[in-house]
């Protein structure tokens, strides 16, 4: 049904200020932090010792919801009312940082995005409007219109304000959004259209578009006035948006409610309930997805004339290899997390077992197949990770070394010194991979990151940009000989990714790297020294354990997901 309200009947500065001024009075002033995080890789040997008496975490900053997690707030909020299209599409994508797209730091509110909130919120509005229905007081036909319109206004406001800001509304916001439902008294439709002016509200405010936690609401712990308990509320909005990157479901709410979040146990046994709902799967695959730099690989666009074998069904399928796989490593109780690295099994249809050498595999249905142990193992050999770190037209040794440096080891690579000019020389095309790397870095300038790249790079010699292995480039025989340098107990020379992958799989140097990144996509923030103590408890489940899930349920029970620094502490 076409919205009666056109604008809601109302200039839009009156929904603003009921809404954005509402949300901005009364949210904590921002916290700024430098986006390079402070903490160094350490050898997982080498743990910090840590205070038991003191708490110890970095500075958390508000969150804007991400596209995916407005997407899934979305649908979780309205049910059936829920657009069947996605109402994101035309978002704003967001700015990265740390690699990851849910870093609060990164996701300002540009003028562009406040109209894109305001257009969806319009949308959304109208259709929660027509399904009033699911509100029973604002159908009701007896009593008086004032007495229903009461009803109505108290139950919409009390019921949907709660479920869209993911906590109670204060008596004082209660009131205000109650008499804005008044505004539309005199209309044809008043309780359609006043649920359309309130719901406008409601979804345009930065209570809905942000994780808001409010210090005013916190409680300092004892003896550490600095440190401050998060609330019921906000600690359901940490665990739902970790797990499920969505609103917290009713029982959720019903904990929080009860005032049953206060203890690490209740924490992990929501978190257990949570993980085993199909919603996980989604939201924490996402991790490894941007982690691993494979989340555009479904968009990926190869150069077909270099690459005829490639077609845009060969990128879908490389994707849904790795999803399969990811879940098995994730979710399955019999994988480990090394897996990750050394799996000698995928999961391909005809096409890709085709493409891998896989022999016995026909049809479209994806199934697990065993590998070549000699050729592939883990992710590392995956179609997706090599097409993504290749060229469009060509294979590229740097960017696959980058991308094991940066994202496996975790390595922060330096930039070049200022005014020294660093322009890479143009090698023979037909000379061997490591000549030209050689002549690549022969600049001083250069060599500091490529010592440690391009031995790296080499290792991935025997795959081509689609993922096929080869025995020769060019004229040449594949060299593959490769060394893993300055990572720990990673350390050390290696032939081929298979080599290289047990390496990275056997490595505690490698596991704290990777509940690293996890801590920052989990936190949506970097990590700090003050969050080493949170970061060591996280290898640890990782260690004794070796399930990432672990990682997760540890994770919530850490003192950096349980409080927050209160702003401008040391």
């Amino acid at each position: 049904m076409q919205s009666n309200l056109s604008t809601c009947s109302l200039p839009l500065i009156v929904i603003l200020a009921a809404t954005f001024g509402t949300g901005c009075e009364e949210g904590p002033p921002g916290e700024s932090r430098s986006s390079s995080p402070d903490a160094t890789i350490v050898d997982g040997s080498a743990q910090t010792q840590c205070p038991n008496e003191s708490p110890s975490l970095g500075v958390s900053t508000i969150r804007r919801l991400t596209r995916q997690e407005y997407e899934n707030t979305i649908r979780d909020l309205l049910g059936e009312a829920a657009p069947s299209e996605s109402i994101t599409g035309q978002f704003a994508q967001e700015e990265e940082s740390l690699g990851y797209n849910n870093q609060a730091e990164a996701l300002q509110v540009t003028v562009l995005h406040a109209e894109q909130f305001i257009s969806a919120a319009e949308v959304l509005a109208a259709r929660i409007a027509d399904h009033l229905e699911s509100f029973p007081d604002c159908v009701a036909e007896d009593g008086p219109i004032d007495a229903r319109r009461q009803r109505c206004a108290e139950s919409f406001v009390r019921t949907f304000g709660k479920r869209a800001w993911r906590r109670p509304l204060s008596d004082a916001e209660f009131e205000r959004y109650a008499a804005l439902f008044e505004e539309a008294g005199d209309t044809a439709e008043p309780f359609r259209d006043g649920v359309e002016l309130v719901a406008l509200a409601l979804l345009s405010s930065p209570n809905f578009t942000y994780r808001m936690e409010f210090e005013a609401d916190q409680i300092p712990l004892p003896d550490h006035p600095e440190v401050l308990q998060l609330t019921q509320w906000e600690l359901a909005s940490r665990l739902s948006y970790l797990i499920w990157q969505s609103m917290p479901d009713e029982t959720l709410f019903a904990a929080a409610a009860a005032g049953e979040l206060s203890t690490p146990e209740a924490l992990v046994e929501q978190a257990r309930r949570m993980l085993a709902d199909p919603r996980a799967r989604p939201a924490l695959l996402s991790f490894f997805y941007q982690w691993l730099r494979i989340d555009g690989v479904g968009d990926l666009r190869m150069d077909q004339m270099v690459f005829p074998a490639w077609d845009e069904q060969l990128s879908t399928l490389w994707a849904e290899e790795s999803r399969l796989f990811l879940e098995e490593v994730v979710f399955s109780s019999d994988a480990e997390f090394s897996d990750l690295f050394t799996a000698d099994y995928s999961f391909v249809e005809e096409r890709l077992a085709s493409l891998y050498g896989v022999e016995g595999v026909s049809g479209d249905e994806f199934v697990k197949a065993p590998l070549d142990p000699s050729q592939r193992s883990g992710i590392l050999t995956h179609g997706s990770l090599l097409a993504m770190s290749s060229k469009p037209n060509e294979t590229s040794p740097i960017f696959r070394g980058i991308l094991v440096l940066e994202r496996i080891l975790c390595a922060n690579l330096p930039k070049p010194p200022d005014g020294v000019p660093v322009e890479a020389p143009d090698p023979d095309p037909e000379l061997p991979t490591r000549d030209r790397l050689a002549i690549h870095s022969a600049n001083p300038a250069c060599m500091t990151c490529h010592r440690l790249i391009d031995p790296l790079g080499m290792g991935f010699e025997h795959y081509d940009a689609l993922g096929r292995w080869r025995t020769r480039v060019g004229e040449h025989p594949v060299d593959a000989i490769g060394a893993i340098i300055e990572a720990g107990d990673a350390d050390g020379p290696f032939e081929g990714a298979v080599e290289m992958g047990a390496r990275l799989g056997a490595s505690q140097y490698v596991s704290r790297c990777a509940v690293q990144q996890f801590f920052r996509f989990a936190m949506g923030r970097g990590d700090s020294r003050a969050d080493t103590c949170s970061v060591d408890e996280l290898q640890t489940a990782l260690m004794d354990d070796q399930k990432f899930l672990e990682v997760v349920l540890r994770l919530v029970k850490t003192d950096a997901f349980r409080y927050r620094r209160k702003q401008g502490a040391q």
